[in-house]
């Protein structure tokens, strides 16, 4: 197996937390100023299924 980011979750909390901010609400950030977004576990039983999500997010 292997362990992957997840780039499409890094933009979308990250312009989620921008418009939020813009709007002056400043509570999803933390106080030592860091977001963890999870990474993932990927082998043979759910590689497939990966793929799947990866390509309905891009449109491919």
């Amino acid at each position: 197996g292997t362990i992957v980011q997840d780039p499409y979750q890094w933009g979308y909390q990250g312009m989620k937390l921008m418009a939020a901010w813009l709007d002056g609400d400043t509570s999803g950030v933390p106080d030592d100023g860091l977001i963890i977004v999870p990474t993932k576990v990927i082998d043979q039983e759910n590689v497939d299924a990966f793929q799947d999500e990866l390509m309905a997010r891009i449109g491919g």
